[in-house]
């Protein structure tokens, strides 16, 4: 049998940005901070594009009972623009697929980090809500999926959904979403991981959205 263990520790949240004297409200708002996940909306200084990093000691990670006969790694990674105004919302991820084969059972897991922002100043400078809408599948044959509980993701056959929002209170530019945990295994084959995020933002009545979209297999 596979043992699964999920360290819970305390995410620290790194903001790597300069901040400029006017932007003196608080510029990150962690929405939920749990199991190795997080989601972070931002409204500071569009100066530079912000950087959030989960620092955790080992978040969801695999143990098993016997070394995996063959393992290793590969990167989905994606970006997607839709012009607007005078700027453009945009959608990106960056995630981790460690992939493993132990006797009669083939998994996959993944950690990440997807983010959708407003660059631009006009019609506005922030957004009045943001929303980021993802999906992960595993293709293969009898794929099962799980998740760290209390993340807001949800499981269905052989795909992970997940989608969360900034809350609407027209401060922020920017959502970030950090996960890990994402496991998915078959006793029989797994033949690609395909991630889907759709970042969308409104602007008085109108929506904009871009969605990145990536597919891979080891």
């Amino acid at each position: 049998m596979k043992l699964r263990k999920f360290c819970v520790a305390l995410l620290v949240v790194a903001v790597l940005v300069s901040f400029t004297a006017a932007a003196k409200k608080p510029a990150a708002n962690v929405l939920f901070d749990r199991n190795g996940n997080a989601l972070v909306a931002y409204g500071g200084s569009k100066d530079r594009i912000p950087t959030f990093a989960a620092s955790t000691s080992a978040p969801a990670t695999l143990t098993f009972s016997t070394e995996s006969i063959s393992s290793g790694s590969f990167t989905l990674r994606k970006w997607k623009s839709t012009s607007f105004g005078d700027g453009s919302v945009r959608t990106e991820f960056v995630s981790t697929v460690d992939w493993g084969v132990e006797f009669w059972i083939v998994w996959r897991e993944v950690e990440g980090q997807s983010m959708t922002y407003w660059v631009g100043g006009l019609p506005q400078e922030y957004s009045d809500k943001i929303e980021l809408d993802e999906y992960w599948k595993f293709g293969g044959v009898s794929v099962s999926v799980s998740y760290p509980s209390g993340v807001g993701a949800s499981g269905s056959s052989n795909t992970i959904r997940w989608d969360g929002d900034d809350g609407g209170t027209g401060t922020h530019w920017y959502l970030a979403h950090i996960y890990s945990g994402y496991y998915a295994q078959s006793y029989i084959a797994m033949t690609y991981v395909k991630q889907s995020s759709d970042g969308s933002h409104r602007f008085d009545a109108v929506w904009v959205s871009a969605c990145a979209v990536d597919q891979d297999t080891p």
